[in-house]
């Protein structure tokens, strides 16, 4: 078989190849009817070509090409509307990058070497010696070849990182440190000090009240862990006026933030304070709970926290004068911060709950689960318009809720089986597994 395959194929060395070849010598003029012959061929390929199926994308492109070189006329619809948006024949669509002309370019140059004059100057009126970068202060021009033979070597280092900011990003950069550290505008000339001291009186009063608040945070939960000792103490109405003393204390020190605060916008400054402000409001309702078995009212709360003050050392402070020599101040508790307060107040009655029944006393478990019901049932109503921490407050309110119910529950149901020296034990392992669940949940 393979002899009969070599035997079919056609020798190279043959006529069947030579033939065809064309007699072509350099120098020699070809006769006038093989041109012919071989111009008819050429046409014949061209036309053949020209006449084969063209493929999908070929003549997509060609219709395209017909398309573009075919002006729109002004009867169509997008080619008005583009006409009525500022469009005139011949424009390019779509956007292009606009170069910088040459007068920009020396515009950007005289405002670059001023503001390096701006920040040299600025900056050692502040003590600063060294620049934040070497082109944020002028080129100092110098003479002497030492200097030039000591800086050529640092000026080749840095040579790469000049070359790749511009003269714009220059500028954008040292407006930028000239605005924020200086206040100084290089176009008004002009540097605002008057609102440098108030944004540094700004801050300086935000820090003050965050000393405050944490002071008022502190103080709060001292008295809340003083509440909760009334569950095993004999003498009830002395703690009780003890923790007054102690809130005392603390409006106090509400007062000084009310000082602080003075004529300013409460809210400008609400971060700073709420936290303390939410553990008050938790204490001063703890308090009243145990008092008067009610919720105390955001009117209450703000009644208590009316303050006096001396007009010869809070003149700047107070606001309108009762009589010679004495000034009034207020501090409003606001109702997020009362709502928030409250919510953190049911996990301190679930551990009143808890430690009640520790103590023998088997009726307040029961009261408790019926207020903290007519709390989460005031919370439900709110659902999700009110504010945001409100919504998350109110899954920790459900859970200090379960745990109260449960205890009832075991109160009710297994009461009768388990001493009472027992009980409390049982209910902080119930409540260590409810919580279990909720955290697998």
């Amino acid at each position: 078989m393979k002899e009969e395959e070599e035997e079919e194929e056609d020798d190279y060395m043959s006529d069947a190849f030579l033939n065809p070849v064309l007699d072509v010598r350099p120098g020699v003029p070809m006769v006038k009817r093989v041109k012919e012959t071989l111009r008819r061929e050429t046409l014949q390929k061209e036309k053949n070509f020209q006449n084969r199926q063209k493929s999908v994308r070929e003549q997509e492109q060609i219709s395209r090409d017909a398309a573009l070189q075919n002006s729109l006329n002004s009867g169509n619809k997008g080619f008005t509307l583009l006409q009525k948006m500022g469009y005139t024949a011949g424009q390019g669509l779509g956007k292009e990058e606009r170069k910088r002309t040459e007068q920009e370019l020396r515009e950007t140059e005289v405002d670059l070497r001023k503001s390096q004059r701006a920040c040299e100057q600025l900056d050692r009126q502040k003590g600063i010696t060294v620049p934040r970068d070497r082109w944020y202060w002028p080129e100092e021009v110098t003479t002497q070849e030492e200097e030039q033979d000591e800086c050529q070597e640092l000026d080749a280092e840095e040579e790469e990182d000049d070359t790749e900011l511009t003269s714009l990003a220059k500028l954008q950069y040292i407006t930028s440190y000239l605005r924020s550290v200086h206040f100084y505008c290089i176009w008004c000339g002009t540097a605002y000090a008057v609102f440098q001291q108030e944004l540094d009186t700004k801050h300086d009063k935000y820090e003050r009240l965050v000393k405050l608040s944490r002071d008022v945070t502190i103080e709060s939960k001292r008295t809340i862990f003083l509440l909760h000792r009334v569950t095993s103490v004999g003498d009830v109405e002395e703690l009780l006026n003890e923790a007054d003393v102690r809130l005392d204390a603390v409006r106090q020190k509400i007062g000084h933030i009310a000082e602080e605060l003075g004529e300013e916008d409460l809210y400008q400054f609400h971060k700073a304070f709420m936290s303390g402000i939410q553990e008050y409001v938790e204490a001063a309702s703890f308090l009243h709970f145990i008092r008067h078995r009610t919720l105390i009212s955001l009117e209450e709360i703000n009644a208590r926290l009316v303050f006096m003050r001396d007009e010869k050392t809070e003149r700047k402070v107070c606001g309108r004068g009762l009589w010679p020599g004495a000034c009034v101040l207020t501090f409003q508790v606001t109702p997020t911060d009362y709502l928030l307060g409250v919510a953190d107040l049911t996990g301190e009655l679930m551990r009143m709950c808890i430690s009640s029944v520790g103590n023998g006393d088997m009726d307040t478990p029961f009261e408790l689960s019926n207020f903290l019901r007519q709390i989460h049932d005031g919370f439900s109503y709110i659902g999700n318009v009110g504010p945001y921490e409100v919504s998350k407050k109110l899954h920790t309110l459900r859970q200090s809720l379960g745990k109260v119910e449960d205890a009832c529950y075991t109160l009710r149901v297994r009461g009768s089986e388990i001493p009472q020296h027992m009980l409390a034990d049982v209910f902080s392992n119930r409540a260590a597994v409810l919580e279990e669940d909720d955290g697998g949940v």
